[in-house]
Formats: C-alpha cells, sequence, structure tokens
C-alpha cells in the first residue's frame, strides 16, 4: 500500500472515529475494535494512539462518568459497575480508581427508594422477595439487600401507623 492510501485510510478512519465519539464517550477498546471492523488493524491502533493522545479517549475519565452516571441514573453496586467497565475493555487500575468510592449501602438504598413505589399495597412477603430480587440483579450482596429491604419495610409500616 502506498502513502496516499495509507494516509486517505487513517483520515477517514479519523473522521469514523471522531463521528462515533460524538455520539457519547467510549473506551479505547470500544473505539479500536469498531475501527477494526472497518479498517486495517494497524491504521485502526494509529487512529486511537492519535486520539488518545489528544484527550479525545481517555479510559479514566470514561470510567469516572459511567461510574458517576450509573449512580445517579441507575443505581448499581460497584461491583457490578466493575464488570460493566472491564467488559468495555477498561484496564482493571481505572476501574478500581472509579469505583474506590462508591457506597453500595447508600446506592442500594436510593435504587430500592426508587422501586418501592411500585410496591404499595403488597403483603411483607412479596415486598420482601421483589424488592431482594431486584437488589440481587443489581448485583448487591445479600447482606446490604437484606439490610436496606429491612430498614424500607420498617419505614413503610412507621409511615401506616402514623398515616
Amino acid at each position: 500500500m502506498n502513502d496516499d492510501s495509507d494516509s486517505s485510510q487513517t483520515r477517514r478512519a479519523s473522521a469514523s472515529a471522531i463521528r462515533l465519539l460524538a455520539l457519547r464517550p467510549r473506551t479505547e477498546y470500544e473505539v479500536l475494535d469498531y475501527l477494526c471492523r472497518k479498517f486495517p488493524r494497524d491504521v485502526a491502533e494509529r487512529v486511537v494512539v492519535d486520539l488518545r493522545r489528544s484527550s479525545l479517549i481517555d479510559d479514566a475519565e470514561f470510567a469516572r462518568l459511567w461510574t458517576e452516571s450509573r449512580l445517579r441514573t441507575k443505581p448499581r453496586s460497584a461491583w457490578l459497575i466493575k464488570r460493566e467497565l472491564l467488559n468495555k475493555g477498561v484496564k482493571s487500575d481505572f476501574v478500581d480508581a472509579a469505583v474506590s468510592e462508591c457506597d453500595d449501602s447508600e446506592s442500594a438504598k436510593r435504587a430500592a427508594e426508587q422501586y418501592a413505589h411500585r410496591l404499595r399495597g403488597v403483603d411483607y412477603e412479596t415486598f420482601h422477595r421483589r424488592l431482594y430480587g431486584y437488589l440481587g440483579r443489581r448485583g448487591y450482596s445479600q447482606s446490604v439487600s437484606r439490610s436496606v429491604v429491612s430498614s424500607l419495610w420498617r419505614a413503610r409500616e412507621q409511615g401506616a401507623e402514623r398515616g
């Protein structure tokens, strides 16, 4: 392949990657995987290196933003967020740093409070089973789930006594 063709492919690959990144932030792995489906691997790798140098790809920042977003909009356990990030190809050092400040008890409580509104009027067994399962599917440990479910049930009971 000649230099003109190679630089043309690099420009096209770079433009393609920038269009992809315009949709939402991506990990280095995601961009490389995307580019390798359309361009030769050496071209894709060069583009990824250039994007990293220009800070258009930053896996540490991606991990931080992903974690914040998950905790704010769709609370999940630190363990599950970590799995998601590792599956996206983020290096474990960046993942560990991003989830280091996660408080599973607090995020489980927020997640459970959001879901518990759907469980108005159900008995204790149904409330416990559904909410416990909901938290389990979001990666929370049994002990955190049990504590949060019990706490919310007590709060519901106290609210019913007052009302």
